[in-house]
């Protein structure tokens, strides 16, 4: 077992499965390398894409888009939280994951990471 299925295999069973949704998702589909990243599971295409961020409260996930900031603003199911670049939603269950919405964010989040390079907001270049 490799460090993200590990990470995924000792959370409760509602967060397995959401997990293991999206980790699938993103390493079967979209072709994305996965890592543990500050203690989660992060996926990287040219440069790092998403990240599942679990909630420390609830049984749900945080899906969270690193260049949100760049992505179209019809995703209108990302939110800020207060973050200037990240957009994130919130799942809490499988079933009430909004499938196609998600789905056209998440390839543009990729088609961006393939397209238009990662420029770090504190980089100078």
């Amino acid at each position: 077992m490799n460090p993200v299925e590990t990470y995924i295999y000792e959370q409760n069973e509602k967060k397995q499965q959401i997990l293991t949704f999206f980790h699938d998702l993103f390493i079967n589909k979209y072709e994305l390398s996965a890592n543990i990243k500050w203690k989660i599971p992060t996926y990287y295409g040219k440069a790092w894409v998403a990240y599942l961020n679990p909630d420390k409260k609830t049984d749900g996930i945080h899906i969270c888009f690193v260049r949100g900031n760049e992505l179209s603003e019809k995703h209108s199911i990302l939110k800020t939280e207060g973050r200037k670049m990240v957009k994130s939603i919130y799942i809490d269950s499988v079933e009430k994951i909004p499938y196609e919405q998600l789905i056209n964010c998440i390839e543009e989040a990729v088609t961006l990471d393939q397209t238009v390079k990662y420029k770090a907001p504190n980089s100078k270049k």
